[in-house]
């Protein structure tokens, strides 16, 4: 009895070393690929807006007039998460004028997986907000995979489109992107650039789901077809945040522990 006791023993320890060993390993694998970035570090990792970028032309964010007076402001305590978010707003001088804010980390052209992982509040301004966008764009080779997710806040349900496309509506709720409280948000999706399965045989972006506060909702298997890469464009990914305003009015919104991985 005694030796078989040691024998059940020592077959726990080493599914249990087995078990470290397999999770270190993907978690290892994880951080050799330069693709983690944060924004609303605490104050003793200071953040730079050049880690940020943002347009406002009809050529860049689209909408019906350019945008202007862009600011970016790290280290905001209030309203936070971690102490020290990041605050993005900008003047929209009419109705159908958008403001986008980008991101962009690194390459990995043989990565296949996407995890977008923040923490997003909008302000009171919010009657201001057409519609939030929350956009992963990934280029290698000859291919634009653009993921674009958005929060119509006219009609309260989740859109996607790719980089060339037209918004295509959903039947999933995104009502709980509430004004004046701090939203956990997730995006996970995937692309292979080998998987022509998509209309022209060309890549094809999968959307998976989107996790708002903990509660998860499939994107039902909805594809797009990866776009031809703009030749001024090199291999990159990136995130990227975008408001549609409604008015003649500054719009600001903030986001903390801002995550844009890839992996594979």
């Amino acid at each position: 009895m005694g030796i078989m006791t040691e024998l059940k023993k020592g077959w726990q320890l080493v599914k249990f070393a087995l078990s470290f060993l397999a999770l270190f390993g993907v978690v290892a694998c994880a951080q050799t690929i330069p693709t983690q970035t944060h924004i609303g570090l605490s104050t003793s990792q200071q953040v730079s807006t050049s880690n940020w970028g943002n347009c406002g032309s009809t050529a860049c964010a689209g909408g019906a007039g350019n945008s202007a007076s862009f600011t970016m402001t790290t280290g905001v305590a209030s309203p936070s998460v971690s102490g020290a978010s990041l605050q993005l707003s900008f003047s929209s001088p009419a109705s159908g004028n958008n403001g986008l804010f980008y991101m962009k980390p690194g390459a990995c052209d043989t990565c296949t997986w996407i995890l977008y992982d923040f923490q997003w509040y909008v302000s009171s301004s919010a009657a201001n907000h057409e519609a939030d966008s929350f956009i992963f764009n990934k280029t290698n080779g000859n291919w634009d995979a653009m993921f674009g997710h958005q929060c119509n806040t006219t009609t309260g349900h989740w859109q996607y489109a790719n980089q060339t496309s037209s918004w295509t509506d959903t039947s999933m709720s995104c009502a709980a992107l509430t004004a004046g409280a701090w939203h956990h948000v997730i995006f996970y999706d995937w692309y292979l650039p080998t998987d022509t399965a998509c209309t022209g045989g060309v890549p094809c972006e999968h959307f998976g789901t989107v996790t708002v506060d903990g509660v998860t909702a499939s994107w039902g298997g909805a594809t797009m077809p990866a776009t031809t890469l703009n030749s001024g464009f090199s291999a990159v990914y990136g995130c990227q945040v975008q408001e549609d305003s409604n008015a003649n009015a500054t719009v600001t919104m903030y986001v903390d522990n801002y995550n844009c991985w890839v992996g594979k």
